[in-house]
């Protein structure tokens, strides 16, 4: 399939403006038959019932394309990968940063994955089904410029209780430094469902980050692995406000004094 969503629906949008121009002349029409019948004009109202068939049978012709054209295999589309190129491109175009993961596309702070068979998308876990790709990058745009709700303190909260988890079941030293992605195995778990993705939670260690948020209730701060090499496995990333590639790999909780 050569034709993208949305050129094909920029065809249609040209097509059923055409359709909507000819229903409101047939409606005229049809409006001025029922003022020739009221008046006996019987010349007029001929004339004017005419104009509403011809009208009507154009527009039957003109639906039954519509219907052909509308029926676009969108399934198809998305399950080859062309739907999310067409999103990427359209964002690039926008200046709009946004970079595919895990069958994913993260775009600052939003999390979107593409559902083939639900002719849908999910926002951040939301369904949503009006997929025009300009409309989603709008959306993903206006996500982007609207102020966070993240909550950094419940945020380190959680993540120190299954750090501290993590520590007893291995038998570690407290303050050592351990992998987000085992942390994130235990969140999800404990939690009983994986709706919430593994790059939802790079956004928000992300977003943690930035907040400043280190100190917890029981006084112990929060250090982030002095770097990410590429080389070790079980790497956390996403997309940095700034649009650049943002890569987490461990945490570690410690004393204050320490």
């Amino acid at each position: 399939m050569e034709t993208g969503y949305e050129s094909q629906l920029d065809h249609l949008d040209r097509e059923i403006a055409t359709m909507v121009k000819e229903t409101q002349t047939a409606l005229a029409a049809a409006r001025k038959a029922q003022r020739s019948s009221a008046s006996g004009n019987q010349g007029e109202l001929i004339a004017a019932i005419t104009a509403v068939h011809e009208r009507l049978t154009d527009l039957q012709r003109m639906t039954s394309e519509l219907l052909k054209s509308a029926d676009y295999d969108l399934s198809s589309w998305m399950e080859s990968g062309g739907y999310q190129r067409e999103l990427m491109e359209l964002a690039a175009a926008a200046h709009l940063p946004m970079v595919e993961s895990d069958s994913r596309l993260l775009c600052y702070p939003s999390v979107l994955q593409i559902l083939p068979g639900d002719l849908a998308i999910t926002i951040d876990r939301k369904r949503v089904r009006e997929v025009r790709p300009s409309r989603v990058v709008a959306q993903l745009r206006a996500n982007s410029q609207r102020r966070s709700r993240f909550r950094p303190e419940p945020f380190l909260e959680a993540l120190a209780s299954v750090y501290d988890l993590w520590i007893a079941h291995r038998g570690g030293r407290p303050g050592s430094h351990v992998k987000l992605i085992h942390l994130y195995s235990i969140l999800t778990l404990l939690n009983g469902s994986r709706a919430y993705s593994k790059q939802e939670f790079a956004r928000d260690v992300y977003l943690l980050d930035q907040s400043g948020c280190i100190e917890t209730k029981d006084g112990r701060i929060l250090r982030f692995a002095a770097s990410a090499s590429t080389r070790s496995g079980g790497l956390l990333e996403t997309v940095a406000k700034g649009g650049q590639v943002k890569i987490y790999s461990t945490i570690a909780f410690e004393d204050a004094n320490d």
